[in-house]
């Protein structure tokens, strides 16, 4: 498209330089739009980060500024009798430890269907025993808390689709997120939540950001992955 809207005339000598538009191959336009996301590059000016060892962090640097884990939890998707569970989203991560903790002991869930967050790391963690769907879909959900922060000096699009969840041999896209494909504002940092359906037997996780400004996949590791399950009667 170009540069000159019909009628009107850059004013380049009163108005200074435009701002740099970055500009996209046609893999990172694929990598951006195949993550669900809708482009906002217009003014966009990015932060270079130092790249560090990817494999042993929760933390990486992008393009336009940096992305973190800072909770992961695992629990059921289904309640004992088939039906949904209420512990999704927002409520499901009230439940898990402060970023940085974690929990000593089981902990009571609020709510009419209680529930109990179990200490250590989930790792390896493996056979859950929670009901599954009978139409063979997973029934466990890991949901993972992060923050984005953009620290270029103009808008960038960040999707939920962008990060992939690793386990085992699978690689898995969201299930749900707290928020949508759209824009970051400069210089801010949003948190937000995004959940995965896993297999009942899976263990081992990491996740894939796909960085399509750089043309780049980051491998992290989780946060200490909190188990959440149904206190019994």
């Amino acid at each position: 498209m170009s540069e000159v809207c019909a009628g009107k005339e850059r004013q380049t000598d009163q108005a200074g330089p435009e701002p740099e538009t970055p500009v996209l191959t046609r893999r990172q336009l694929g990598l951006l739009f195949g993550g669900g996301a809708a482009l906002v590059v217009g003014g966009a000016g990015f932060g270079i980060v130092a790249r560090t060892e990817q494999q042993a962090r929760t933390s990486a640097g992008t393009a336009f500024g940096s992305l973190t884990l800072l909770r992961a939890g695992r629990l059921a998707r289904l309640q004992a009798d088939g039906t949904p569970s209420p512990l999704v989203g927002q409520p499901a991560l009230s439940l898990l430890p402060a970023p940085g903790t974690v929990a000593e002991a089981a902990v009571t869930a609020p709510g009419p269907s209680p529930a109990v967050v179990l200490a250590g790391h989930g790792q390896g963690h493996s056979g859950s025993g929670w009901p599954q769907p009978v139409n063979l879909t997973w029934g466990d959900v890991v949901l993972l808390e992060l923050q984005v922060r953009n620290t270029g000096d103009g808008p960038i699009t960040f999707s939920p689709g962008q990060l992939r969840l690793r386990a085992g041999r699978e690689t898995i896209t969201p299930q749900r997120a707290g928020r949508g494909p759209g824009a970051l504002a400069p210089g801010s940092a949003e948190q937000l939540w995004i959940s995965y359906l896993v297999p009942a037997s899976a263990a081992d996780f990491a996740v894939e950001f796909t960085d399509p400004f750089r043309d780049n996949t980051s491998v992290l590791r989780l946060p200490p992955l909190v188990i959440v399950t149904a206190r019994q009667a």
